[in-house]
């Protein structure tokens, strides 16, 4: 077995505060890829339904704490078919703003890419610790996604072992929209993937948590060795 490798991606911002967005696909797309959608909004309601799950898409998980935090994050998955039906558009019940990136991995699991779940982690601080999962088999692709209350946490970075960002995104610059980011990291055996510890520009409120994707299962390469009889 190989880790899934993150293929490409691509970022879609809202116009304005809204109720959906389309999230435009990343460039070549192709069927039996696993794809991915990570969203952040700056959202106050704390609902467990808040984001609705889009026909043929799975939700990974949506966390929208409310309250002070302001600041909520929401992942699908699916395994593409390579046409216009892996299109998604994201809604909500709440009017705002939302930064999303469609994301492509290969190497996953055919049919179950998704290896386990985290929980929903509420931070207001410019230090946000994403609690880490525990993966299940060898080879996993760890993500953390984070969702920011207001444009001005933009820029990020994070710390914790073997943990990258990969991209990070506002809407724009002022406090009161949205930014936000997500990363990767390479889970060689399974265990648990450790915290992810991301850091803002400014001190607010932030939605985040980590989820991991399986690797394809691994080829049978046992060798037949033929009975006899022999001549």
């Amino acid at each position: 077995m190989a880790v899934p490798v993150v293929e490409g991606n691509q970022l879609t911002t809202s116009g304005a505060a809204a109720t959906s967005l389309a999230v435009s696909q990343a460039s070549g797309v192709t069927a039996g890829e696993t794809v991915l959608v990570v969203l952040a909004a700056d959202l106050t309601n704390a609902l467990s339904d808040e984001f609705n799950t889009p026909t043929g898409w799975n939700k990974i998980l949506g966390h929208a704490p409310g309250g002070a935090i302001d600041a909520a994050v929401v992942a699908y998955w699916r395994i593409a078919t390579g046409d216009s039906n892996d299109d998604i558009t994201v809604t909500w019940t709440t009017a705002a703003e939302a930064v999303a990136w469609y994301i492509r991995v290969s190497g996953a699991h055919a049919s179950a890419p998704l290896d386990v779940t985290g929980t929903g982690v509420s931070t207001s601080s410019t230090s946000h610790a994403i609690t880490g999962v525990t993966t299940t088999v060898d080879e996993c692709l760890a993500f953390y996604c984070l969702g920011f209350d207001g444009g001005d946490g933009y820029t990020f970075s994070v710390s914790g072992t073997g943990w990258s960002e990969s991209q990070e995104a506002q809407y724009d610059t002022g406090g009161a929209t949205v930014s936000g980011c997500w990363g990767t990291k390479e889970q060689a055996s399974a265990g648990g993937t450790g915290t992810a510890t991301v850091t803002s520009s400014v001190s607010d409120g932030a939605a985040s948590f980590q989820f991991a994707i399986a690797p394809a299962a691994a080829s049978n390469t046992s060798i037949v060795i033929p009975t006899g009889p022999w001549r």
